[in-house]
């Protein structure tokens, strides 16, 4: 079915994105360029947009109820970029550095993951539920960062606060999503 072709190239460029955005965050203070990590941001977004062109294109009019969760995730991971604005310390970053890392391979591991299931048409539960556990233990020791160090040495803790609903609805999200794209691949 050509829409998967769409889903799947739709999961990579949105893997892709995840990555640029966490990169800078992960990267120690002296190796951030704002701009060369600008020029990435903006061609990964460009290639996220034209994905979901095609899917907007190839929907069947049935499919129409995942289209906003599509929609939905794009948002919430660009959302994501939005803290290297609102802080300007980078050092602080530093402190979420292993966190960001976890973060980031885990979602990347579940995208990936996506990706096969569609290719295959094997869909695995147990699997998909781990790796959402997965995720969540992650954002979970976030969480407990920002509770035990972020809102003492952040100047505005709040924004790391915004930073983890991000997350916590990214997962919602993509767990909705599986579980939409599932029922409509089932007989």
């Amino acid at each position: 079915m050509q829409i998967f072709k769409f889903y799947i190239n739709y999961f990579k460029t949105l893997d892709a994105l995840q990555k640029i955005i966490f990169d800078f965050y992960i990267q120690k203070n002296d190796s951030r360029d704002p701009a060369l990590h600008e020029q990435h941001l903006h061609k990964a977004r460009i290639a996220l947009l034209s994905a979901m062109k095609k899917i907007r294109l190839g929907m069947a009019q049935t499919e129409h109820k995942n289209l906003e969760k599509f929609e939905n995730l794009y948002e919430i991971v660009f959302s994501l970029n939005t803290l290297k604005l609102r802080i300007p310390d980078y050092t602080t970053f530093e402190v979420c550095e292993t966190e960001f890392k976890k973060i980031s391979d885990s979602l990347s591991e579940l995208l990936q993951h996506f990706r096969n299931c569609l290719k295959n048409k094997n869909v695995t539960l147990d699997s998909t539920a781990k790796m959402l556990g997965k995720l969540s233990n992650t954002i979970d020791r976030l969480e407990e960062l920002y509770r035990g160090t972020l809102q003492v040495i952040a100047k505005d803790p709040t924004l790391f606060l915004f930073f983890l609903q991000d997350l916590i609805a990214l997962r919602d999200t993509l767990e909705s999503l599986f579980l939409g794209l599932f029922n409509a691949s089932s007989p």
